[in-house]
C-alpha cells in the first residue's frame, strides 16, 4: 500500500504559503518579517507565471509587490520555475519555487494584473495571511467555459483556419466536427491530471481519426468531392502553441533567455508530438496535405468570409484561453481585421508573406494599446489570441509529413517558412510593444 501512495503521490509539491505567516494578522504586510514578505512576492510571481505571461511581466509584478513592502527582489524566470532572492538590509531570503504544468488562463490573468496594481495603496495594509486567501482565490480561478463550449471554440477556430486556407465546404465541415472531437480528448486527459502531451496526443490521433472516418462517408455519398487531404491538419490546428511561440519572441526580446528558450522549447515539442502522431494517421488513412483552391467566391464576398472566419478563430482561441466574452470580443475585433488585411495582401500585392504577417501582427499590436488603455485588459490576452490565427500551422505539419515520407528537402522548405513566418508575427508584436508602451522598450 505504500508503494501504490508513492507512485501516485505528485512529484511537485504544493508551498504551504499560509505557513509562513507568522506575524499577527492585524499587522499589515509591510511590517511582516522578510520571510513572510518573499512568500508573498513569490506567490504573486507564481500566480502570474502559471498564466503563461512572458518573464518581464511576471518580474514586473513581483517588482511591484517588492517595493511596496520595501524589499529589493531579483528573479531568474524559467517556463515552469522561479528562483527569487529579496534583500531588506542586510538580511536576504532566496526561495526556489516551481509549478506542476504549463497554461494559458487570460481570466485569471486579469484578475492578478488587477490585484498587482492596487497592492500599494490597498493590499500592503492587509495582513500577509489575508494576502495569501486573497491570492489563493485567484489561483481557483475556474474556468468560464464547460467542456462542451471549449470543443465547440476549438472547432469554430479550426473552421475558420480552414476557409482561411482554401479548404472546400466538405472539408469546413469535417473540421468543426473534428476539431471538436480532439479538444474534447484533450480536456478529458486534462481532467484526469495526465501529462500534458499525453493530451497533446490523444487530441491529433481523435481528430484526425474522426476527420478520415467522416470525409470517407462524405465521399461515399458525394463522390463528386476531390479535395480533401488537408482538412486533416486544419482539425489539430487548434494545437498550435501559439501563446508560448509569441511570448518566447517577446522574452527574447526583452533578453529573457532563460524563459524564452523555455518556451521556444516547449512549443517545438508540442508541435513534434502533434505533428508526429498526426502524420501517423495521415499515412495509415492516405491523407495528404494538398491545399485547395477554396470556395468560388467574389472579392466582396470573400472579405466578408474571412472576417467572419477569423473572428470566429479568435473568437475560439480566446475561449481557449479561458478569456471572459468582452475581452475575447475585443481581440476578435482586432485579429478579424489584421488577419483579413494579411490575407489581402498576401493575394493582391508582391509582398512576401512574411512581411504580410509581420503587417498584421504590428496592427494587431497597435490595435490592442488602444483596448488596453480603455479596458484595462492584459495586453498578452488581447494580442496573442488576435495573432495566432496567423501562425503557419499548415506549414509546420506539412514539413513533418513531407520529412515522413522522405522528402526531405520539400520538408525543410516547409520548416523554415513556418520559422520565419512565426517570427515575423513575433516580432510585429514585440515592435508595436516598443513603440507603444514605454516602460518595455527600455532597458531592464
Amino acid at each position: 500500500m505504500h508503494h501504490k501512495e508513492m507512485a501516485y503521490s505528485k512529484n511537485i509539491m504544493r508551498v504551504p504559503w499560509h505557513d509562513a505567516a507568522v506575524s499577527a494578522r492585524n499587522v499589515p504586510a509591510r511590517e511582516g518579517t522578510l520571510t513572510e514578505k518573499a512568500s508573498l512576492i513569490g506567490h504573486v510571481g507564481m500566480i502570474m507565471l502559471s498564466c503563461g505571461t512572458t518573464a518581464w511581466r511576471v518580474r514586473s509584478a513581483m517588482n511591484t509587490v517588492a517595493r511596496a513592502l520595501g524589499v529589493t527582489c531579483v528573479a531568474e524566470i524559467g517556463l515552469i520555475t522561479l528562483n527569487y532572492t529579496c534583500f531588506s538590509g542586510p538580511d536576504g531570503c532566496s526561495l526556489a519555487i516551481s509549478l506542476d504544468t504549463i497554461g494559458v488562463n487570460t481570466s485569471k490573468l486579469h484578475k492578478i494584473e488587477q490585484y498587482v496594481s492596487q497592492f500599494p495603496e490597498t493590499h500592503a495594509e492587509k495582513g500577509i495571511d489575508e494576502n495569501h486567501s486573497l491570492l489563493d482565490k485567484i489561483g481557483e480561478t475556474p474556468a468560464n467555459y464547460k467542456h462542451w463550449m471549449l470543443a465547440l471554440a476549438a472547432a469554430m477556430a479550426c473552421a475558420g483556419f480552414m476557409f482561411n486556407l482554401g479548404g472546400g465546404l466538405a472539408e469546413i465541415v469535417c473540421v468543426f466536427i473534428a476539431a471538436g472531437c480532439g479538444n474534447l480528448a484533450r480536456l478529458i486527459a486534462g481532467k484526469r491530471k495526465l501529462s500534458a502531451m499525453i493530451g497533446v496526443v490523444a487530441a491529433s490521433l481523435t481528430a484526425c481519426v474522426v476527420y478520415a472516418l467522416i470525409m470517407m462517408i462524405l465521399r461515399a455519398l458525394f463522390p463528386s468531392i476531390t479535395s480533401y487531404g488537408t482538412g486533416y491538419i486544419g482539425s489539430v490546428l487548434f494545437l498550435v502553441p501559439g501563446f508560448p511561440f509569441i511570448t518566447s519572441i517577446l522574452d527574447f526580446g526583452k533578453l529573457d533567455m532563460r524563459s524564452g528558450i523555455e518556451r521556444l522549447m516547449y512549443s517545438l515539442i508540442v508541435m513534434a508530438f502533434a505533428t508526429m502522431f498526426c502524420w501517423a494517421a495521415a499515412t495509415t488513412f492516405g491523407l495528404n496535405p494538398s491545399v485547395g483552391s477554396g470556395l468560388s467566391l467574389a472579392p466582396a464576398v470573400r472579405i466578408l468570409l474571412r472576417l467572419a472566419a477569423s473572428f470566429a478563430g479568435v473568437i475560439g482561441f480566446s475561449m481557449i484561453f479561458n478569456s471572459p466574452m468582452r475581452m475575447a470580443l475585443c481581440a476578435a475585433v482586432i485579429g478579424s481585421i489584421a488577419n483579413t488585411l494579411r490575407l489581402e495582401l498576401v493575394d493582391r500585392t508582391s509582398l512576401s508573406a512574411i512581411i504580410c504577417s509581420f503587417i498584421g501582427a504590428f496592427l494587431v499590436g497597435l490595435l490592442a494599446c488602444v483596448i488596453v488603455k480603455r479596458t484595462g485588459y492584459p495586453r498578452v490576452g488581447i494580442t496573442i489570441p488576435a495573432v495566432v490565427v496567423s501562425v503557419p500551422g499548415l506549414f509546420m505539419y506539412r514539413a513533418i509529413y513531407y520529412m515522413g515520407t522522405g522528402e526531405i528537402s520539400e520538408g525543410f522548405k516547409f520548416l523554415i517558412k513556418a520559422a520565419a513566418i512565426v517570427f515575423a508575427i513575433g516580432l510585429g508584436v514585440l515592435f508595436a510593444r516598443y513603440i507603444t508602451d514605454p516602460a518595455f522598450r527600455h532597458r531592464g
